[in-house]
């Protein structure tokens, strides 16, 4: 079996590399863009490397391969290498300095309320969990981190968890917007040609 060594887009208290295997026909390269289970997120990887054998005993499977083609050559995962060896920075950052403007991407939580409630379930909630659940109810839908900086509750994370528990609200994730968009060029023409340039030739 083949194993796909990541540099994750996620903090780190030391530069690191993380084993993934690699789902059955799937095609990884090193350089392709992955999304990778990291914790309780899917983050955004870059495989560096294949090896037969892991960096650790258990492995989690590659989410997805973002793309057909890796977006790093073989010379760019190199230089990411020594650039994040020889200045002890994340790995993911060093060959994030090669990647195409906009391309690095995080997943957004969105968290919002089934529809038709259990009656038993809203029953059996706390007073602090009701008011979490009112609150995303008048929302409709609203993104995690935003849900933590309108809400008055603390341990929203714990309280949207109990939430989705008992089947009174649904978490998703989406791809967040790149940053970077296209760029547009405004240019000028002149409508006019022939005798009527004339007042701009000089004598």
């Amino acid at each position: 079996m083949t194993y796909a060594e990541v540099a994750v887009n996620a903090p780190l208290s030391q530069p690191r590399i993380f084993s993934y295997s690699i789902p059955p026909d799937v095609l990884v390269h090193p350089g392709h863009a992955v999304w990778v289970p990291f914790g309780p997120r899917l983050v955004q990887g870059i495989v560096l490397a294949l090896a037969d054998q892991p960096l650790v005993a258990e492995t989690k499977e590659i989410a997805q391969v973002i793309g057909v083609h890796p977006i790093l050559s073989p010379d760019h995962v190199e230089l990411a290498r020594w650039i994040a060896e020889r200045y002890l920075a994340s790995y993911f950052d060093a060959a994030a300095l090669m990647m195409p403007p906009g391309f690095e991407r995080t997943v957004v939580t969105f968290v919002q309320p089934t529809e038709n409630p259990s009656e038993v379930a809203v029953s059996s909630l706390t007073q602090q969990q009701r008011e979490l659940l009112c609150l995303i109810q008048s929302e409709g839908r609203i993104g995690l981190e935003e849900l933590k900086k309108i809400s008055p509750q603390g341990r929203i994370d714990t309280f949207v968890d109990q939430l989705v528990r008992k089947g009174l609200a649904v978490k998703t994730r989406e791809i967040a917007r790149a940053k970077v968009g296209p760029r547009h060029v405004t240019y000028l023409s002149l409508a006019v040609t022939g005798p009527s340039m004339a007042c701009c030739q000089r004598p």
